[in-house]
């Protein structure tokens, strides 16, 4: 056989196995986020001020005046739901082993519905999820642990983060204290902030972008960048 031959019918072999892994790909991918294969368990909460993301959990927290806690799971496994308590006017939620390469973790986040809770804890390997979430002040205590939050609306955050990973992209913040101790911070805001004051140490790393006034005390080790906001 000519050469010429084997390297075209190699690269049709390549081809046809392209195009098989993009359709196996793509049927899992919609398997995967089609609404329609997932089962929701709705469960009602007592009253709670304080939320506490246990060991491997994953929150989403979200404003609502009725207080639930909402999770899903794939219709045809059998369901492995975050345990919770609340217990002295606390939340705990508790983690679920689960193989992150396969399963997309936003679909099994457990949804907590509240209204006016300011005081966060996030535990080894958890990670919190807010989103338009408003309220005057927060407090947030992490370690080894990830914050996201987007599109939210507060006065005043306190941030005490060791061995952590926070993304804040805020709508409005008028002052904002951080203790950060082998962390990685990012903060947006579309508005000015009035004051950002605190300790950055232990190979921290600090990126701003947005208007307003800094009183940090960063060590030797640590970073911190400020970038344009029209970047």
């Amino acid at each position: 056989m000519k050469t010429s031959n084997k390297i075209f019918i190699a690269f049709l072999i390549f081809l046809f196995s392209g195009i098989i892994a993009l359709y196996i790909g793509s049927k899992y991918y919609v398997e995967y986020y089609d609404t329609h294969n997932f089962i929701e368990q709705v469960k009602p909460l007592p009253p709670f001020s304080v939320v506490v993301a246990e060991s491997d959990a994953q929150i989403h927290l979200i404003n609502g005046s009725e207080r639930k806690i909402v999770q899903s799971f794939f219709k045809t496994k059998q369901p492995r739901f975050s345990s919770f308590v609340v217990r002295n006017d606390t939340l705990f939620v508790f983690g679920v082993k689960r193989d992150r390469n396969k399963l997309p973790r936003a679909k099994f986040m457990a949804n907590v519905f509240c209204e006016n809770v300011k005081h966060f804890v996030a535990k080894e390997n958890s990670l919190v999820f807010l989103s338009g979430y408003q309220v005057d002040s927060l407090f947030v205590k992490m370690n080894d642990a990830e914050l996201v939050c987007q599109n939210n609306n507060s006065n005043y955050i306190k941030l005490i983060a060791k061995n952590s990973r926070i993304n804040f992209d805020c709508e409005k913040l008028n002052a904002m204290v951080v203790e950060l101790d082998k962390s990685q911070l990012e903060l947006k805001s579309k508005n000015k902030i009035n004051s950002i004051s605190g300790t950055v140490k232990n190979d921290s790393d600090v990126k701003f972008s947005m208007d307003g006034k800094l009183n940090l005390d960063v060590d030797k080790s640590s970073y911190l960048q400020m970038v344009d906001l029209k970047n």
